[in-house]
C-alpha cells in the first residue's frame, strides 16, 4: 500500500531502490536510505521547474542548440544532473550534454558512478579547478546556505561567473510559505524521517535582499528573483521569464 501511495505522490523509485525497499532481508538503514533517495528526487522534481526553464533559455540562445556544457558545483548524488538530462532529452533527443561536476565530499566520485557522470572531482566551489569561460553554464544549487562565511559565499558566486558564460545560483527562499510546503512534502515522502533536514535547510536560506547583498559583495552582474521555493540568481538574459 505504501508503494502505491508513493507512486501517486512522488517520483517512482529507481530499480536498485525498489529492490532494497521490497527486500525484507535488507537492513532498516538501507531501506530508510532508499526512501530518502525517493524523497530527494521528488523534491528536485517539484523545485527544479524554474531552473529548467532558465536552462532552456540558455540552449535557445546558443548558436549550436545540439550541445551544452554544464559545470555543477556541489553535485551531491548527481540527482540534479539526472533531472536535467531527462528534461533536455525530452525536448531534443539529439542534444549532447557534457557535465563536469564537483563536490567537497571525499565520497563524491563513488556516489555519482551510477548516474554516469564521467567528470566527477572532489573540490570546493570557491576554488574551482576549471578554466575561465570553459562551459556554457554553471549551476550552483542548494550550496550557498551550507557556507557560513559571507566572503566564501561571494567567492563561489565569483567562480560561477568566471568559469561559465552563464550561471544559475539557487538556494532556499527563507519564507514561511515554502518552508511549510517543503516540510510537508518531505515529511510525507520519508514518513517523518528527514523532515528535520528540510526545516534546517530552509531556515538557513536567503531573502531576496540578502542575496542581492551577496551579489553586490561579489561584484557580479546578475538578476535576483524570488521563486516559490528558491531565491534564483542568474546572469542569463531575461526573455520574459
Amino acid at each position: 500500500m505504501r508503494n502505491e501511495i508513493l507512486s501517486l505522490l512522488f517520483t517512482p523509485p529507481r530499480k536498485e531502490e525498489q529492490e532494497i525497499i521490497d527486500n525484507p532481508n535488507e537492513s532498516r538503514k538501507m531501506r530508510l536510505e532508499a526512501f530518502q533517495q525517493i524523497g530527494e528526487q521528488t523534491s528536485r522534481r517539484l523545485s527544479m521547474g524554474p531552473i529548467l526553464k532558465i536552462i532552456d533559455r540558455v540552449v535557445r540562445q546558443k548558436e549550436d542548440k545540439n550541445a551544452l556544457s554544464i559545470v555543477v558545483m556541489g553535485s551531491g548524488h548527481g540527482i540534479m544532473e539526472e533531472t536535467i538530462i531527462t528534461y533536455l532529452h525530452e525536448k531534443n533527443p539529439n542534444i549532447k550534454l557534457d557535465f563536469f561536476s564537483f563536490d567537497p565530499s571525499n565520497d563524491f566520485p563513488e556516489m555519482v558512478k551510477r548516474n554516469e557522470i564521467k567528470n566527477a572531482l572532489v573540490s570546493k566551489g570557491e576554488n574551482a579547478p576549471i578554466k575561465d569561460m570553459a562551459a556554457d553554464l554553471c549551476l550552483v544549487v542548494n550550496v550557498l546556505h551550507h557556507v557560513k562565511d559571507d566572503s566564501k559565499k561571494a567567492e563561489i558566486i565569483q567562480e560561477a561567473n568566471r568559469i561559465a558564460k552563464n550561471f544559475i545560483i539557487a538556494d532556499p527562499r527563507r519564507d514561511r510559505r515554502p518552508q511549510i510546503v517543503v516540510g510537508l512534502v518531505t515529511s510525507l515522502a520519508l514518513a517523518f524521517l528527514a523532515a528535520k533536514d528540510a526545516w534546517v535547510s530552509y531556515s538557513a536560506g536567503f531573502t531576496k535582499s540578502e542575496m542581492e547583498e551577496l551579489v553586490k559583495k561579489a561584484e557580479v552582474s546578475a538578476c535576483v528573483k524570488e521563486d516559490f521555493f528558491y531565491i534564483l540568481t542568474t546572469n542569463v538574459a531575461n526573455q520574459n521569464q
